[in-house]
């Protein structure tokens, strides 16, 4: 592959990587869970998509040896020679039987589905939209950096001027009437660009297409060659032209329907295009760039309508609004106004990072839309699904609860939330009695209770406030229970 022909690949597939890192963090806001990390989206990304892409793969290799009798299979077709077809070869290779071509596709979805719900903890009908949305946009976004790629290619080819061997590799004929002539003068020169044992399969099947069509029966009707050995022969043009034929019928319609619209723009922005260099109005006129101008005005009024009805529901809502600007003071909750601690301890004590505490106020509220408005009754499982035995602690600590009002955001937001309205009496960075704890406790993918408890320990500390996000943190690694020994009266 030519250098210039690479720099344009690799950076279209780094671009591509980010803007479907971004629609993947797009795609799990937008059904209500939480957005990953730039970094745990890469990997996703990666670890979901090979998979699935292997999967895929897999299966339609298997099918095609099981129906290698009417596919025609050549000798020693392996199944890196599967994937080296093109994607429209083995979609019309499997098509030979009916509904057999589905079944990969719907296996891979499935799979990918089970994947999504595995990184993110969401349902599965979640994660198969999540993961459909993100092939879509993917799939527009590739071809949109596709198209960007050939007319940076071909404006490099208007102001410097293409090698002859990148003009080649990207028609894939030779430039010039003495090319095959400097071959036969060069036997030592560059070998065919399939190479390897795909070109010795393409060779093979061309030689062997020949000899049927010299002994075919003319009496006889036509017997057409499987869509494999078709492209193998050579005649791989016609078939994926075959294969996308309605496709390209309807682009083309579409594109017939719409050149009036196109003349008038054009007509209209003839004084001011006139000015422009040559290369740009070739560009408009011959090249589609009408229409990606087209396209780009309808993103920027589709952009311009959505931010003035964001400002008119604004302005709409502005009344109703005052009244929820106190909610955070509603919410503030200062430490220091609680009372004394009166119950003693009897035999179980909790303990934050080893540390002997007394539990003094509690903080619940929903963290899903599935999850039941939890009250005080339900605070004794919440401690027992994080450790059996430590509701016990509730009946001597006999804490202050308040429930609030649905967080859907993740375990860093309602922590940070948490931490900025339960306030620790006394001046910052300097050590204190008080705790703050606060993370999310999981029930299941979509039963989640964000929790946040405040301490009060034996000893002054530097701890203040921690946060379980679930990952690096757990509940068991910050708090836990101790057995206090008693002394028997004599």
């Amino acid at each position: 592959m030519p250098w210039i022909v690479l720099v344009v690949v690799v950076l279209v597939l780094l671009f591509g990587t980010f803007l479907a890192t971004l629609i993947l963090r797009t795609s799990c806001g937008m059904f209500g869970e939480e957005q990953p990390s730039y970094k745990r989206a890469f990997l996703m990304l990666i670890l979901i998509t090979i998979p699935v892409a292997l999967c895929f793969e897999v299966m339609g290799y298997g099918a095609a040896l099981a129906m290698h009798e009417s596919l025609k299979l050549p000798a020693g077709f392996s199944f890196i020679n599967w994937v080296r077809l093109p994607l429209g070869i083995q979609w019309q290779a499997l098509g030979t039987v009916p509904l057999l071509k589905y079944v990969p596709v719907i296996v891979s979805l499935c799979l990918a589905g089970i994947m999504m719900v595995a990184w993110i903890q969401c349902t599965f009908r979640k994660g198969l939209l999540i993961i459909a949305v993100q092939w879509l946009f993917n799939g527009l976004a590739l071809a949109i950096l596709a198209q960007v790629g050939m007319f940076s290619l071909a404006t490099y080819d208007r102001m410097v001027g293409l090698p002859p061997d990148v003009k080649e590799y990207l028609t894939g004929q030779h430039v010039g009437a003495t090319a095959a002539g400097d071959t036969a003068k060069n036997p030592h020169g560059p070998p065919p660009r399939d190479g390897g044992k795909f070109h010795n399969l393409k060779e093979n099947s061309k030689a062997h297409a020949k000899q049927e069509s010299t002994n075919q029966d003319p009496e006889k009707d036509e017997k057409k060659l499987s869509p494999i050995a078709t492209f193998l022969s050579g005649d791989s043009q016609e078939t994926v032209k075959t294969w996308g034929h309605s496709f390209v019928e309807f682009l083309d319609r579409l594109r017939h329907e719409a050149d009036p619209l196109i003349d008038t723009i054009r007509n209209h922005a003839h004084p001011v295009t006139q000015h422009f260099p040559l290369f740009l109005n070739n560009f408009l006129d011959n090249q589609g760039g009408w229409w990606i101008l087209i396209g780009l005005t309808i993103l920027v009024c589709f952009l311009w309508l959505k931010s003035t009805i964001k400002r008119i529901r604004h302005l709409t809502k502005k009344k109703t609004r005052k009244a929820s600007d106190t909610w955070n003071k509603d919410l503030a909750w200062p430490l220091g106004g609680i009372g004394e601690i009166v119950h003693p301890v009897e035999g179980v004590q909790l303990t934050v990072k080893g540390s002997p505490a007394r539990l003094r106020a509690v903080v619940i509220c929903p963290a899903t839309k599935e999850t039941q408005a939890p009250g005080e009754h339900s605070l004794d499982g919440i401690f027992e699904h994080i450790e059996a035995g430590m509701s016990r602690t509730l009946v001597q600590d006999q804490p202050l609860v308040r429930v609030w009002e649905p967080t859907f955001g993740g375990s860093q937001a309602f922590a940070s939330l948490c931490h900025n309205l339960v306030t620790i009496p006394g001046s910052k960075g300097k050590p204190t009695k008080w705790v703050v704890v606060a993370g999310t406790v999981e029930f299941g993918p979509t039963d989640k209770v964000h929790l946040g408890l405040a301490f009060q320990t034996e000893k002054a500390t530097s701890l203040r406030n921690l946060t379980v996000d679930g990952k690096t943190t757990r509940w068991l690694d910050v708090i836990g229970t101790t057995q206090i020994l008693m002394m028997q009266r004599v």
